[in-house]
Parts: C-alpha cells; structure tokens; sequence
C-alpha cells in the first residue's frame, strides 16, 4: 500500500479527502515536524471532524467567501475547515511564506482584519499556518 502523509498521522480518517492528506510521503523528504504538528493540532483543538463545503455554516461560509473573493485571497492558500468537540468551526489557512514578499505588513494586516492567529506550520515547513475559531 502506498503511504500517503496521512498515514504518517495518528489520524489518518481526518485527514483522508484533505489535500495535504494525500501526498505520497517519501523517506528523502522529513516531514516528521508537520505529522508532529498535525497530531497536535487535533489534539490541541480537540478536533473531530473535517467540514466539507455543505458543512460549514453559512456565516462562516460567507466570511471565507468575502476573504477568498477580496484583498485577503493571498492569504487563503490551502485552506482546510474543520470542526471541534465544543461544535466550534475551525478555519486554517497555510500560504507559503514567499507572501511574506507583500511585506510583514500585508501579513499582520491580514490577520488584524480577519482574527486568524499564527501557529505552529501544519501544511509545511516553510508555510505560515493560521487559525480562526468560530463559535457554534
């Protein structure tokens, strides 16, 4: 069977139909930080399921949408959306750090006018991995 970067996790089920999830890992390439991170962020969130479009609740849908479709869209790379044992929408964006090139700014700006908060890189090494909780 070939081993995708999920199966490096210890929650392989969660990260099935996700993006990240699906990339063959490969021994030459050390990704063991990011299944680390993964882990953690699971259980750190207390994560138990991921949201699929018709999932999300529609105010958040409709954030993400003003977010994606405006000045933030750099921003929202690799977005995944998932949900927590409190009923919580959780929303993680991981752009890779070259937008950082729109200036340190542009990033504290985004996060200033949207509330995603940095945390440790769950996509990968040099991705810059955000959150924003939503309530239930």
């Amino acid at each position: 069977m070939t081993q995708l970067y999920r199966h490096q996790t210890n929650y392989p089920e969660l990260y099935q139909n996700v993006y990240w999830g699906n990339f063959k890992h490969r021994d030459d390439h050390d990704m063991s930080e990011i299944y680390n991170n993964r882990n953690r962020f699971v259980e750190d969130f207390e994560i138990t399921r991921r949201l699929y479009i018709t999932d999300i609740p529609m105010d958040v849908s409709n954030m993400i949408s003003h977010w994606w479709y405006g000045r933030w869209q750099a921003f929202m790379d690799h977005m995944e959306v998932y949900q927590n044992q409190s009923g919580q929408c959780i929303v993680v964006v991981s752009p890779y750090d070259h937008i950082t090139n729109q200036g340190i700014e542009a990033l504290y700006g985004f996060m200033e006018a949207t509330q995603f908060k940095m945390i440790y890189p769950i996509y990968q090494i040099n991705a810059i991995s955000m959150i924003r909780i939503f309530d239930a």
